[in-house]
């Protein structure tokens, strides 16, 4: 099935791209869904999205249909999902 992951901050210069549109497996978790962007991106961004070992960073904050979700949740994608992927935003 078809999500759409938009990409905001770090994460989208580090893509060189606004979004894009992925095909996950059904039963999908969003950190799954991370994992795959992972997997098919150039360096840069592959870097912010997971460690050494793979692992989505916690840092990551997620939306999915534009509602918070940790990367513990195991909520399932459902096919026409969208993801929003963003850094870490510190204030002073």
């Amino acid at each position: 099935m078809q999500i759409t992951i938009n990409l905001e901050a770090q994460v989208r210069r580090a893509a060189g791209r606004e979004s894009t549109t992925i095909d996950v497996a059904d039963h999908s978790t969003v950190a799954g869904a991370v994992q795959k962007l992972a997997v098919a991106s150039e360096e840069p961004l592959r870097k912010l999205l997971v460690d050494d070992s793979g692992a989505v960073r916690p840092t990551l904050m997620v939306f999915l249909n534009d509602e918070h979700v940790p990367l513990s949740s195991e909520c399932q994608l459902a096919s026409g999902a969208v993801l929003t992927i963003t850094s870490p935003i510190s204030g002073g």
